[in-house]
């Protein structure tokens, strides 16, 4: 059966292969600490006891503000078997992007029929292109997986069923569309990807096309309403997070979407640069957008302007691929570009992982034109191609590397960030990410150089502040570390939250009853107890903290006596 299927597609057979062969080193790579795979999986009791019980469990709740419970059954059913080794949780990742690659050449092949070229080249891309990495390197995207093969298997029967008008194909792609949802919730563009095969399909209007996407429809709502349930807390948090970053107007809002967009076309054509955090850009209130986002709308409605422009030319071949892979990948990536801002980030890698195939098609109908109106040019068309091909595998291959483990992970972001000198409301998060990882090893030089760069980054965090000057504390460096507390106190900060300013004085005053006894000044007792007082006012409920006030009274009288 193997040898039959090689024979019949050995370009399929050879990029399945590539593809295995680059992920498998994968299998080295560790579960991530600090970064949800602990949480996904080691953390999640419901994971670690796989009981009927708990089926109940992954059905009926969220894991990280997300609806995903055939993801947490299949960690369930691996921790059974293997408990914490890594290897078998990425080699799942590894075999489901096969068999989506699979499904993708299937699916290709259905629209486009003889165009061999399109389709080769679109399945390659979509397994090897490095913005890949993300989403089958990091366990936590095994919803994004699973979600993505059941939505393949459900266009798959969809067009089927549109082949040979078989009821059960219809049937079979609402099955893989629920389940597809009980994976991750952006499944619910399925309607809007069929409605899309249908207008490249150059079906006719009809009360049967209305009436086959009700169905589609309807659970799309009720998955919505639930992963909005889901996010509910999520979405308070990150929309504190946005106002504090001046990210209160809606125009601001639009632009930020709109680069978004557009990102991912870059990100396609020059993979470089590629990392987990990609924020917010700071100081929106001070400073007006830079001229990228502020273009942006412009160049959106331009590409808006010209699929509208195609749609009245769809029976030319060219021109209808373009449109469909246009309107492929926008449809994809609409619910990430976080136009009602609920998304604590403006792009991820892993918001590409079907959206690519889009692009792909794209390139390759350019590519197509180019040789249609320069054919002498088709051989040094084609070696660029090969080139760029290849170069999609070495940098895949070097992409793996960096999601090896949480610090590697980590020190490439921190590292790319330091390089550049480049800040979003992201940065100083993989700072204080990394900071946590030293502060496990014991390493409290490294913390505090961790937090010396987030605070770079990041200013007026009161949090990295207090956790630079513990670090500090911990090397008997008081000095400095009441420097750091007092950056909180007196009013250097702009969010004065009040356990922020709690732990200021409280640590403030720890600092100064510790360099005392260095140093034997007695002013810096009587500024303790006005420290701790000031903490007792804001919380009185401290005994450890009221102890330490009677022992820094009882130094006090002992030096009057």
């Amino acid at each position: 059966m193997l040898l039959k299927f090689i024979k019949k597609n050995p370009v399929l057979f050879a990029i399945l292969l590539v593809t295995f062969i680059v992920y498998l080193s994968t299998l080295n790579n560790a579960i991530l600490k600090n970064w949800d795979d602990f949480k996904q999986i080691l953390d999640n009791d419901s994971v670690k006891n796989l009981s009927f019980k708990n089926i109940k469990v992954y059905f009926s709740s969220y894991v990280l503000q997300s609806y995903q419970p055939l993801a947490s059954f299949s960690f369930a059913i691996e921790y059974f078997f293997f408990k914490k080794t890594a290897a078998p949780y990425h080699f799942t990742n590894v075999a489901i992007h096969l068999f989506n690659i699979f499904l993708v050449f299937r699916i290709l092949t259905q629209l486009f029929k003889e165009n061999k070229y399109l389709i080769l080249f679109t399945t390659a891309i979509f397994a090897l292109h490095p913005l890949q990495v993300e989403t089958v390197a990091w366990l936590s995207s095994r919803s994004t997986l699973l979600c993505s093969l059941f939505m393949l298997l459900s266009i798959h029967h969809y067009l089927k069923y549109l082949e040979i008008d078989r009821n059960k194909y219809f049937a079979y792609s609402i099955i893989f569309f629920v389940a597809g949802l009980f994976s991750k919730s952006t499944g619910i563009i399925i309607p809007g990807l069929l409605i899309l095969l249908d207008i490249f399909l150059l079906r006719k209007f009809s009360k049967k096309l209305i009436l086959e996407k009700i169905p589609f429809f309807a659970f799309a709502i009720i998955f919505g309403v639930i992963s909005l349930k889901s996010r509910e807390v999520e979405s308070g948090l990150v929309s504190t997070v946005i106002q504090q970053l001046g990210y209160n107007n809606f125009i601001d809002r639009v632009m930020v979407s709109c680069y978004s967009y557009l990102f991912y076309f870059g990100k396609f054509i020059a993979p470089f640069d590629l990392y987990h955090l990609y924020g917010y850009p700071l100081r929106i209130t001070v400073e007006s957008l830079p001229l990228i986002y502020r273009i942006s709308p412009f160049l959106v409605i331009i590409i808006l302007a010209g699929m509208s422009w195609m749609l009245f030319k769809l029976k030319k071949n060219r021109i209808r691929n373009l449109f469909f892979g246009l309107a492929f990948y926008s449809i994809n990536i609409f619910l990430v570009l976080n136009i009602v801002a609920v998304l604590a980030y403006i792009t991820a890698e892993r918001y590409m992982y079907l959206a690519i195939i889009g692009l792909a098609i794209c390139l390759w109908t350019i590519i197509e034109l180019v040789i249609e109106r320069k054919a002498s040019w088709k051989s040094a068309i084609y070696g660029v191609v090969f080139l760029f091909l290849g170069f999609q595998i070495i940098k895949t291959h070097r992409q793996i590397g960096i999601w090896k483990d949480s610090k590697t992970l980590f020190l490439h972001i921190t590292n790319y960030y330091k390089a550049n000198n480049f800040s979003n409301n992201s940065a100083y998060r993989a700072w204080q990410t990394l900071a946590t990882m030293y502060n496990e090893e014991q390493n409290i030089p490294k913390v505090i150089e961790c937090y010396k760069w987030a605070v770079k980054f990041k200013p007026d965090e009161p949090v990295l502040h207090i956790y630079k000057g513990y670090a500090l504390s911990n090397l008997r460096r008081y000095r400095e570390a009441i420097k750091d507390f007092s950056f909180v106190i007196e009013n250097k900060i702009v969010r004065r939250e009040e356990e922020a300013l709690k732990l200021a004085y409280t640590n403030r005053a720890h600092c100064k009853n510790y360099l005392f006894d260095q140093v034997k000044n007695v002013r810096l007792l009587k500024s303790a107890l006005i420290d701790i007082d000031s903490a007792l006012v804001i919380d009185a409920n401290q005994p450890k903290l009221i102890d330490t006030k009677r022992e820094i009274i009882n130094k006090i009288e002992e030096l009057n006596k």
